[in-house]
């Protein structure tokens, strides 16, 4: 029987009744030697870490053994938890996305009026590239070599992270905010619903049924997020709503597993796949530090940075579990 383990460094974490535990996670009880079950209670764990510096954060992605930060005013943060080091900037503008190519030591950090940073060394030195555009960029992705950063009405793409060409499309007057490079395909999305999908050359506008703004995608999941609150769900080509949580959200992680609010409370996301009757749902824990980012470390726990140098990993798994009455006794379900 597993014992109770406690939040470190959190406050208010909430805990998934019988029910939901049993939806969101599949042998949430089990049989016990003694012929009793398991009755087992799943929660959030908000452990907070060290600062990682006078940043405030917008974004961040893994770069080898450790993690890049970036922010406001040209912030780079290079490191791990205890081992954070400033990077010096070659740009005093507000960054909002960076990504490293898993396939490599490259990497492409996007802001403000157009700015392009690249890396070919993990993120210990920056440069700056020549940029094709003046209008803002809010997000960036790398997939094996090739970058495709967004913005203002201007989606680019690199095959170095060098050299930065405009792609033709349907993208004027949109403010695209995120972008997941899926091989095969690439998907953006952007303010009043905005949702774009590219293969090869050809784009298409994709009907999300929603007109508040997205700012996140998953390609793990097929999940994303508006920020009023409306959790989507692919299934195929069409979009469709799983879950409305009824406050203003900031980010969504790689595996669209997990969001964050505005007040800086984290929640923890179950959206069964289309044509799986569950019910979604989600898991809320508040934390005592403003969040503004989600990343996922190598073995998939999801980590969180925002503003004041913030930095906490989030964990969800079982926080109570105790022995119940035979089956026959009391059904649990």
């Amino acid at each position: 029987m597993a014992r109770r383990r406690r939040s470190s460094g959190a406050a208010g974490a909430q805990a998934f009744g019988r029910r939901v535990a049993a939806a969101a996670l599949a042998g949430a009880t089990t049989l016990a030697a003694a012929g009793c079950e398991v009755c087992e209670t799943y929660g959030v764990s908000v452990e907070v870490g060290p600062s990682i510096g006078d940043v405030d954060a917008r974004a961040i992605d893994r770069a080898g053994d450790g993690w890049i930060v970036v922010g406001d005013a040209g912030a780079i943060v290079v490191g791990a938890p205890g081992e954070w080091s400033r990077r010096e900037s070659p740009s005093a503008a507000d960054l909002r996305g960076v990504a490293i190519d898993p396939g490599g030591g490259v990497g492409v950090i996007v802001g403000a009026g157009g700015v392009l940073l690249r890396t070919d060394d993990h993120g210990a030195r920056w440069s700056s590239v020549a940029s094709p555009t003046a209008r803002d960029l809010h997000g960036v992705s790398g997939f094996f070599g090739r970058f495709v950063a967004v913005g203002d009405g201007v989606v680019l793409r690199s095959d170095d992270g060098a050299a930065w060409e405009a792609v033709p499309g349907p993208f004027e007057g949109l403010r695209l905010r995120a972008v997941v490079d899926a091989g095969t395909e690439v998907w953006i999305a952007g303010d009043g619903g905005a949702l774009l999908r590219g293969t090869g050359s050809a784009w298409e506008l994709v009907e999300s049924g929603v007109s508040g703004d997205l700012i996140g995608l998953s390609r793990a999941t097929s999940v994303a997020i508006t920020r009023d609150g409306v959790i989507l769900r692919q299934d195929e080509l069409r979009w469709e709503v799983a879950l409305v949580l009824e406050r203003p959200l900031v980010a969504l992680d790689p595996s669209g597993r997990w969001v964050v609010d505005v007040d800086g409370a984290v929640h923890h996301l179950y959206v069964p796949e289309a044509g799986n009757n569950a019910e979604a749902t989600a898991l809320r824990a508040t934390t005592s530090v403003p969040v503004g980012a989600l990343g996922l470390d190598e073995d998939g726990v999801a980590v969180a940075v925002g503003g004041a140098g913030a930095w906490a990993r989030l964990t969800f798994g079982v926080v109570d579990a105790r022995a119940c009455r035979r089956r026959e006794e009391q059904p649990i379900f």
